[in-house]
């Protein structure tokens, strides 16, 4: 089954022409990720549910990270009805982030629509594809368009909101690690959460163990949140407030004084 939440319960009961049965209910398992039914769309999934600072579990239904929406060489929809519903109804996006580049979307045009209609919001923040040792964290890489991405994550009035590059798997898992490790989220689980698509510790592309490294060296500090919160101050722009407003609003129970 997809789009059940993590650690939730959901009662049922059976309905036919004669009335209807007892009400039963289950509990799905409290272990993150909470996956997404994106039809023919993969890598769709919640950022929401992972463990975070506090011992508090990631609000579900905020953050969704995908894959690409649409063909790139003919800019035509990969949108069925299962997916827009998923997004649209499931999870009511009302903002999407593309980081692919001017030539990713050379037929699809950084200021067309998005795919899944009038009611989202589309933004286009173009990150060229890294390769291995790009987009480290650090003052001389300050991250570009990412940051004015982070901009639309800390707004509420954006979320929830739904962020891909092509294939959802390294500008899109850069930014999902950088908010998880702001949560709180642990070293482990961040690792865990970007390899969900597979294993590509071989791969030509961005090794994420690096970008966490490079996060705690860059900003040393007790641990990975502290360091990740210094980074979003330091290099991105945001005041110690709006961190914890923001850790606020996606930690549900989150207390800034504890």
């Amino acid at each position: 089954m997809y789009n059940l939440e993590v650690g939730a319960t959901y009662t049922w009961t059976v309905t036919d022409a004669e009335g209807a049965s007892a009400s039963a209910s289950f509990t799905t398992e409290a272990q993150a990720p909470r996956i997404l039914n994106g039809d023919q769309i993969p890598s769709v999934r919640d950022l929401g549910g992972w463990v975070g600072l506090q011992g508090i579990r990631v609000k579900q239904g905020e953050l969704v990270r995908t894959a690409h929406l649409d063909d790139e060489s003919t800019g035509a929809s990969l949108l069925t009805d299962t997916s827009r519903d998923t997004f649209l109804n499931v999870i009511g996006v009302k903002t999407e982030l593309d980081f692919r580049s001017s030539t990713e979307l050379a037929k699809i045009g950084r200021d067309s629509t998005s795919k899944l209609g009038e009611t989202v919001t589309r933004y286009c923040y173009p990150i060229p594809s890294y390769a291995l040792g790009d987009f480290v964290p650090g003052e001389d890489k300050p991250y570009g368009y990412f940051a004015l991405a982070f901009q639309r994550v800390f707004d509420s009035g954006s979320r929830p909101l739904a962020f891909h590059g092509k294939i959802g798997r390294d500008r899109t898992g850069t930014f999902a690690a950088m908010i998880l490790s702001l949560l709180g989220v642990s070293e482990d689980d961040i690792l865990r959460e970007y390899r969900i698509a597979g294993d590509f510790s071989t791969s030509s592309y961005f090794h994420i163990d690096e970008v966490i490294t490079a996060l705690k060296t860059t900003y040393p500090a007790a641990t990975l949140a502290a360091s990740a919160k210094r980074y979003f101050t330091e290099a991105v722009g945001f005041t110690a407030d709006e961190v914890e407003q923001f850790r606020t609003e996606i930690l549900p129970g989150y207390d800034p004084e504890d």
